[in-house]
């Protein structure tokens, strides 16, 4: 199964926009402290752009579902795994490695504000943005998209593993059918469960409700919980399956391409009766989940067919004209985790420059962002000439050398970015 173009262009397109927005929303004044932007029509439908997509964080988790079920189905498709218990141990591995992260990301290196003289936000971002030490008033029960990722990888292999045992991987039609029946019900069912735990989770912290808090915060929290984003990561593990049994291409765009209209046209339609609601630092409404499911998934196909499914010279051309965006892929972690300090680094050098940038709303958005994006690629340039040593994922892979005595090529750079590479030897 060779490494699809599509996927790690998809990934490093989402950690650049997680990069801009980030650089752009936490480098503005906190809500209510700084100017508010006129009420005039073109800034208005330039910030819904920007709002709808800064919303797109569900392409993480149906990225992950697919490339994560390439790795693991893969190697045990040929022979690399002998038992599915192995995809088991595999994923509750991986996954717990990302739910730590998460934390260690949230205490250490989330971007943040300074309110009323305490932190909302990581310590290493605001430490380099004021040169303090604050006392911190970080939500650690907030669910990033690492605790999206982390729980999809883990809650997918436990799933993969209760499919494929006993010669389950024959039974190709009743796995698909059983995933995309989760899937759905993923999606539908978390507004029900979501209004009855409103109530509870806006109680003050305690001892006594610290582990259920914690478990709904996990299931239905604020930003990117379980529900509904596993159902999302379940509609990519459908694909990743399809993928390594390399069913016909024109079975597996059906399907990509039959998700993404169905949820599209649904969505539409609940979208001119309900209406179209982004709540601060929370799970959208239903009738906007659907709205981002659809184009996401029109997407992720779209990219999949005119990059992976045409012939040999075509996708050259497009390893050649992706390696900038497909080279932020490979160490999206790293990017993920350290792109809040950087901004808060370029902040102090823009505010030498143009003292009071960041109450521009046009700098701000148009400038200061873009800035970022350029810094990243000039760095990864450099970086990727010593294979992205000492990253976050040179890091995990060395410990995970240690565990599982197996070399990996992940961040060999010139095989990834210039050829194709087995993604079952990528990912181990």
């Amino acid at each position: 199964m060779k490494r699809l173009i599509s996927i790690d262009y998809l990934r490093g397109i989402a950690i650049l926009g997680v990069v801009f927005y980030h650089a752009t929303i936490f480098n503005s004044p906190p809500p209510g402290e700084g100017p508010t932007f006129p009420d005039i029509l073109w800034v208005n439908v330039i910030l819904l752009i920007i709002t709808y997509f800064s919303a797109w964080a569900g392409m993480f988790g149906i990225i992950s579902g697919t490339s994560n079920t390439i790795s693991l189905y893969g190697r045990f498709r040929s022979g690399k795994i002998k038992n599915p218990k192995q995809i088991l141990y595999y994923a509750l591995f991986q996954g717990s490695m990302i739910l730590l992260i998460n934390y260690i990301y949230l205490f250490v290196f989330c971007p943040g504000w300074v309110v009323d003289n305490r932190i909302v936000g990581g310590f290493l971002p605001i430490l380099i943005r004021t040169g303090q030490i604050f006392a911190s008033n970080q939500n650690y029960l907030f669910a990033t998209a690492l605790m999206m990722i982390g729980w999809s990888i883990l809650l997918s292999g436990v799933l993969l593993y209760f499919l494929l045992r006993n010669n389950g991987y024959l039974k190709r039609k009743r796995n698909y059918s059983v995933l995309i029946a989760l899937a759905t019900f993923c999606v539908f069912i978390y507004p029900l469960i979501q209004q009855p735990a409103l109530a509870f989770m806006s109680e003050a912290l305690t001892i006594t409700n610290f582990v259920p808090r914690l478990f709904l915060s996990w299931l239905v929290g604020q930003m990117d919980p379980i529900l509904p984003y596993f159902g999302f990561a379940l509609y990519g593990v459908i694909s990743g399956l399809m993928l390594v049994d390399e069913e016909p291409k024109q079975k597996i765009l059906k399907y990509g391409y039959g998700i993404g209209i169905i949820y599209t046209v649904i969505g539409l339609i609940s979208t001119l009766i309900f209406g179209i609601e982004f709540p601060d630092f929370a799970v959208p409404p239903l009738p906007t989940i659907l709205m981002l499911l659809g184009p996401m998934f029109l997407l992720y196909t779209w990219m999949l067919h005119n990059m992976d499914f045409k012939d040999e010279k075509q996708k050259i051309k497009w390893v050649n004209r992706s390696k900038t965006i497909r080279r932020v892929a490979i160490v999206s972690l790293t990017v993920f985790l350290l792109e809040g300090s950087m901004a808060q680094l370029l902040r102090h050098v823009m505010l030498l420059l143009y003292p009071g940038f960041d109450v521009d709303y046009l700098f701000m958005f148009f400038i200061f962002g873009t800035i970022n994006l350029i810094v990243w690629s000039l760095i990864l340039i450099v970086w990727e000439k010593f294979d992205f040593k000492y990253s976050f994922e040179w890091v995990l892979i060395k410990l995970a050398r240690k565990i599982t005595h197996k070399e990996s090529v992940r961040l060999r750079a010139s095989k990834r970015l210039d050829s194709y590479v087995d993604m079952e030897k990528s990912s181990e």
